[in-house]
């Protein structure tokens, strides 16, 4: 199955691959919790490379699919529930292909809130560069991050000093690679892209012109798996460019269709 699995994601453009063989294979027995748990708990431990865990559960609506829930969640990993007579039958005539792309597309928004969620120990961070006094205090660990990359590896700072060719995209699935993403704009030239967290990057265009093209027709656009591509200006100049679009779309009588509220 992990062959298939790695095969569909392919086909999905999904960044992916499983390992042709389990790392490792925990019996527990049906609806004991003390053991289910231990077992989440010992793959943490022992086996911490791995982040997909594949549950498989004695019957339908058991008790093991909320625990799934709650267990890897709390385990940092990605849980999956395989129902134990759909291993038998595989998956009773269904279509494989099918399947396996209902797999990979949970996984792929499970794996956005497990890199997404923060730890409790990480709510309020200090940041020290060279000094003895906080620099940020209290603030989001995402943004401390992000001011880590702005300043070791140059990524521009977003304000109205950005060139009005650029905006910013964010909402797309962590797994997408700059070929992804790229291709989420058409025909449309991108001249840069520069990645900032795992789901958001700054892209610049040929010209302005473009920028506002992508602006007005990717916003919104629905990624599938439960992601939306969200496209923001990043210049006081696009900003304006936008606000003059939408009153030229209710000139028209079709401002109910902009993409900006």
């Amino acid at each position: 199955m992990l062959p298939c699995l790695t095969e569909n994601a392919e086909k999905l453009m999904l960044i992916r691959k499983f390992e042709h063989k389990p790392s490792f294979v925990f019996r527990c027995d049906p609806e004991h919790r003390e053991q289910v748990e231990e077992a989440y708990a010992r793959a943490e431990l022992k086996h911490p490379q791995v982040i997909f865990v594949f549950h498989i559960l004695p019957y339908r609506n058991s008790k093991e699919f909320n625990w799934l829930k709650e267990f890897s969640k709390k385990h940092w990993q990605v849980g999956q529930g395989i129902l134990v007579d759909n291993v038998f039958t595989k998956f009773d005539g269904s279509p494989l292909h099918n399947v396996f792309a209902n797999m990979n597309q949970y996984m792929s928004r499970r794996l956005h809130e497990v890199m997404s969620r923060k730890r409790p120990e990480n709510k309020n961070r200090v940041l020290y560069i060279n000094s003895d006094k906080s620099l940020n205090a209290g603030g989001r660990y995402d943004e401390i991050a992000d001011s880590v990359r702005l300043v070791l590896h140059n990524t521009r700072f977003i304000s109205d000093e950005q060139p009005s060719n650029t905006i910013i995209a964010s909402g797309y699935p962590p797994s997408y690679n700059q070929t992804n993403i790229i291709s989420l704009f058409d025909k449309l030239h991108i001249r840069t892209l520069q990645c900032i967290r795992p789901n958001a990057c700054f892209v610049e265009f040929e010209n302005d012109t473009q920028a506002v093209q992508a602006l007005l027709n990717r916003h919104g656009y629905d990624l599938g798996g439960g992601y939306y591509l969200d496209l923001q200006p990043t210049s006081s100049s696009l900003r304006r460019r936008v606000l003059e679009a939408k009153t030229l779309w209710q000139k028209l009588g079709v401002v109910e269709k902009f993409p900006y509220a």
